[in-house]
């Protein structure tokens, strides 16, 4: 439902361009050259967490200590920022650019209770109950993008590379209670569809999707049982859909 609902405010988006530029008397004209702008966006996905632990090999019995265990946390927010792009107009219809952007974000994920004990209760009352958190304070990419102009439009598909920073937590772990948190800089790709829009010889409007893996970040800690500590290892997984509308001005 909720990626139906961010669809269809992409179409709206897309047709309030349309509607934009119908209004303003552009010119079609060459795409060819720098341009920059800003852009906001909203961002939906997910932080899946998995654990495995050394339980096992310490002959702890499983229903005491599962082997393995993990949450899935939905990571959402909105993010905004700027971008500086290059495109090439061939003369025939194609163009070829690329583009970098950076973008502060507010993702993050509800608490998400580990699946540990059997019990999926964060409320719980008993001591293990175990919360995984994950956020993000940053996102860049880096895109080509090639496409085809349709009278003042350009109609494209974009893909490359994604960076972002993020970091996952594990609070109230263990008879202790321990707290643990882990931040890294993940890098993975991305890849998307977008329309631009240009509404006088410098000033464009564009609306576009992005798909974004980037991969997981590891976080070792240790649980402190009645008898030995139990190391675990655990991942958590980031990808998340991207809707974004952006102001650019062409030089």
């Amino acid at each position: 439902m909720k990626s139906a609902i961010l669809g269809s405010t992409l179409l709206v988006m897309l047709a309030g361009v349309a509607n934009a530029a119908d209004i303003v008397d552009a010119p079609a004209s060459d795409w060819t050259g720098i341009y920059a702008g800003v852009f906001g966006g909203y961002a939906w996905g997910s932080a899946d967490l998995s654990s495995t632990t050394n339980a096992e090999d310490l002959s702890i019995p499983s229903q005491a200590i599962p082997y393995s265990f993990g949450a899935d946390g939905d990571l959402e927010g909105w993010l905004g920022g700027a971008q500086v792009g290059y495109d090439y107009d061939f003369g025939s219809g194609f163009v070829l650019g690329a583009v970098a952007d950076w973008a502060i974000t507010g993702l993050e994920t509800d608490a998400a209770c580990l699946e540990d004990f059997g019990r999926e209760d964060c409320n719980d009352p008993d001591p293990f109950h175990t919360e995984g958190n994950a956020s993000m304070d940053w996102l860049a990419t880096f895109r080509a993008r090639a496409g085809f102009t349709a009278g003042d439009a350009l109609i494209y598909a974009t893909g490359g590379l994604a960076v972002a920073n993020v970091e996952v937590s594990i609070d109230n772990l263990g008879f202790n209670g321990d707290n643990y948190s882990d931040s890294d800089t993940l890098t993975g790709w991305t890849a998307g569809a977008g329309i631009e829009y240009r509404l006088t010889e410098n000033v464009s409007l564009g609306a576009e999707y992005l798909y974004v893996d980037l991969g997981s970040v590891e976080t070792n800690y240790e649980l402190q049982t009645q008898g030995p500590v139990v190391d675990i290892n655990s991942e958590t997984d980031f990808t998340m859909n991207i809707v974004k509308a952006s102001l650019n001005y062409r030089f």
